[in-house]
């Protein structure tokens, strides 16, 4: 029992070790076709470039020590504000679009042990423009599309939007983040009974209840939200999801998108539109993100960007609840008589080098043990695939003629 328990342990393990590795290959081709170019951070970075952003990850989330100057330093915790520091550090206002993805670790701390979390993303820097936003989202939708679970759903918002009502309170800073809190809960009896409370005007509680259902087709919500807009910057957000939708048609994908007008991120930095990534069994976002162009400005100089991050573990647990297998090459196992050994052996290497899974049996001869089998006979060459049976006479003839 103790064996089949320990067995079943590692075939997990290695499955799903081989979902991360084909969920980073689908991506790493997405982002190449797009024009990103890969980029790394330090896995060690200074506690002062967090500390000082506002909005940011807790400090007693972070994982600290102390470096060998004496510096407190921190274990990556995010991965968009050191690639926002790097980029800024080198990159000045007149430089052209710079695009990079990104896959690497981030570190949190849980309780009386440190969590990590394997992340892929992108980050588009230097243009401010609705293309740049919708090539972002764009491309969070085909990485979503392109993997094999039976239904993702997009969520699109605007974080100016839900700033500027937040602004017509006139509430103090930490009764905003409360109301913030209410608004993404959408639960509309705990949030009047905060706005009775605070003794928000009549006109705004009706408003902001409002908010909470703006949720769903994107023309709908769009043609709701004129009705509520305060002001001109209301309008423009509104009028930036219209042409973001208008422009996203042009790419084939409107169909899992939806727009939520009351969705907001933990992540303080988002300025302007804002998404986030669901897919089926999953209870929590797989994939987030925005723009930022304000971050860049606190860490750096003012560069506009824009960008998503996904957590592949989340990625890898719907696709375990969604029972999907990856595909992935049987063994070919070589079996070979004394006499053949160097044959063996050099067969081993072509087929390595043409990417196969190979095997070298030196032990015993058994094909049976093995779905595809090549044995070399002193006369011959034998092919098991399966139940069928071929023979070559030489392995030139083997690697022209048999199409592994």
């Amino acid at each position: 029992m103790y064996q089949s328990n320990m067995n079943d342990v590692l075939k997990a393990n290695t499955l799903t070790c081989e979902k991360k590795e084909s969920i980073i290959k689908t991506a790493r081709q997405l982002f190449y076709t797009y024009g990103y170019d890969e980029i790394e951070t330090a896995i060690f970075e200074p506690y002062d470039l967090y500390s000082s952003v506002d909005g940011m990850i807790l400090q007693d989330d972070m994982v600290k020590v102390i470096g060998p100057s004496g510096k407190v330093l921190v274990l990556r915790p995010d991965v968009t504000i050191p690639v926002a520091r790097l980029v800024t550090k080198h990159v000045g206002h007149n430089e052209k679009i710079k695009r990079y993805f990104y896959i690497m670790d981030v570190f949190r701390q849980a309780a009386n042990r440190v969590l990590a979390h394997k992340q892929i993303g992108v980050e588009l820097f230097g243009d401010d423009s609705t293309e740049s936003d919708t090539e972002v989202l764009a491309l969070a939708y085909e990485l979503l599309a392109n993997l094999p679970v039976t239904h993702f759903t997009i969520e699109v918002g605007h974080a100016g939007f839900v700033q500027q009502i937040l602004e017509e309170t006139n509430l103090p800073y930490s009764e905003r983040q409360l109301l913030k809190q209410y608004i993404q809960s959408k639960n509309k009896t705990d949030l009047q009974t905060f706005l009775i409370e605070h003794q928000v005007s009549q006109p705004l509680q009706r408003v902001i209840l409002q908010i909470v259902d703006l949720y769903g087709p994107p023309g709908h919500v769009i043609e709701r939200a004129r009705t509520l807009s305060l002001n001109k910057e209301m309008n423009q957000a509104i009028d930036h999801l219209e042409r973001m939708h208008q422009l996203l048609d042009l790419y084939g994908m409107t169909e899992n998108i939806v727009f939520n007008l009351g969705l907001i991120n933990h992540m303080d930095y988002y300025s302007d539109v804002i998404f986030q990534g669901f897919i089926a069994r999953v209870g929590e976002p797989v994939l987030m993100g925005g723009r930022y162009d304000t971050l860049t400005e606190k860490i750096g100089i003012m560069i506009p960007a824009v960008g998503f991050g996904c957590d592949i573990q989340l990625l890898i647990d719907g696709l375990k609840k969604e029972q999907h297998t990856i595909n992935r090459q049987e063994d070919i196992v070589i079996y070979y008589t004394p006499t053949r050994i160097r044959e063996a052996y050099q067969l081993m290497r072509q087929l390595r080098h043409r990417s196969k899974r190979v095997l070298i049996n030196h032990k015993e001869i058994n094909v049976t043990h093995s779905a595809r089998a090549i044995y070399l006979q002193e006369q011959h060459i034998t092919v098991f695939n399966g139940r069928e049976k071929r023979v070559y006479p030489n392995i030139d003839s083997f690697l022209t003629q048999y199409q592994l």
